[in-house]
């Protein structure tokens, strides 16, 4: 069953879960067709620290070339990578 979201006249958003038999809307109201709001179960997880470290270093290393100079020790980025 769809559910669907639409705007009051005042500016509120009221969602009408669609079953068989079709609701009546106030004229008045108008359609929302973009999606709202979307929940997974468990399908994205959040990226860890070192993660968006090394996505960090890679997009650094890809903009800059050559001249990329990290401010971090490399002990720190071994440890980041990994290595």
């Amino acid at each position: 069953m769809p559910l669907h979201e639409y705007i009051t006249a005042d500016g509120g958003i009221v969602e009408i879960l669609q079953g068989t038999k079709w609701t009546e809307v106030p004229s008045s109201w108008k359609r929302v067709i973009t999606c709202g709001s979307v929940a997974t179960s468990g399908g994205v997880k959040e990226k860890s620290t070192s993660q968006q470290v090394k996505e960090g270093y890679y997009k650094a290393e890809c903009k800059d070339g050559s001249r990329f100079k990290s401010t971090h020790s490399k002990s720190k980025i071994k440890a980041a990578w990994g290595w």
